[in-house]
């Protein structure tokens, strides 16, 4: 697999301030409920709304499966004359597949966080949301294959019902402290208690019945502690 040097967070974020100077709004990761119909089902990258006409934003590589896609929304954007589909080309990327990790590594990553939390918290938060990102791929790898913004994890969990309101909240909070200290925020305060909070919330993922599949086994065999409840039960 070959990675580019710049991610597709910070494709989008650039995409995203070239089209803020143009009078767009951005929204990354966009609730269903502001998709036009033909799209709610696809989960685009972004949208830029607050001028005519509406975009979709998408970034793309130059492989077989994101041409498939980019021609899968031009078609559905056939149905909606308001709207144009924007391509932002990462050149160097010839694939953003991710690779596919098993259970036992992810919940051996999570033991991890849980031990150095109380230590070195901002490093741990790191860890815990590429664990969380790396068991969203293992369960709905169609959806998640390339590298993930943060931001639509969460909003991918929330549309289907699969986080509670409350934990989806907690989440986009998690997701913003997140990026804050992978693009540089020194400063910024995360508290071991939230990062404790987010391992939890992905081990109940791996058992949740809305995500999880026959391999959550290794998750469940790392905790440290009695299995946690059901997550659809919490």
């Amino acid at each position: 697999m070959t990675i580019g040097t710049r991610t597709r967070a910070e494709l989008l974020a650039a995409a995203g301030r070239r089209l803020s100077a143009e009078g767009y709004d951005i929204i990354v990761a966009p609730d269903t409920s502001l998709l036009p119909e033909a799209l709610r089902a696809r989960r685009p990258d972004a949208i830029a709304i607050g001028r005519d006409p509406k975009l979709v934003v998408e970034i793309a590589s130059e492989d077989p499966q994101s041409a498939s896609r980019m021609a899968a929304l031009r078609e559905a954007l056939r149905a909606e004359p308001g709207w144009k589909l924007h391509v932002v080309l990462d050149r160097a990327s010839p694939t953003s597949t991710m690779p596919v990790v098993d259970d036992d590594d992810i919940g051996s990553a999570l033991q991890r966080v849980a031990e150095i939390a109380p230590v070195a918290p901002s490093a741990a938060l790191m860890l815990a949301w590429s664990s969380l990102e790396a068991l969203v791929r293992v369960r709905r790898p169609e959806t998640f294959a390339r590298s993930q913004v943060a931001a639509r994890i969460v909003e991918h969990l929330a549309a289907e019902g699969i986080v509670l309101p409350e934990d989806a909240d907690f989440l986009r909070t998690m997701a913003q402290l997140r990026n804050a200290v992978a693009h540089g925020d020194l400063t910024a305060a995360v508290e071991p208690s939230a990062v404790d909070r987010l391992v939890a919330l992905a081990r109940d993922l791996a058992s949740s019945p809305d995500l999880a599949d026959q391999r959550n086994r290794g998750i469940d065999a790392a905790r440290p502690h009695a299995p946690s409840p059901s997550f659809a039960g919490r």
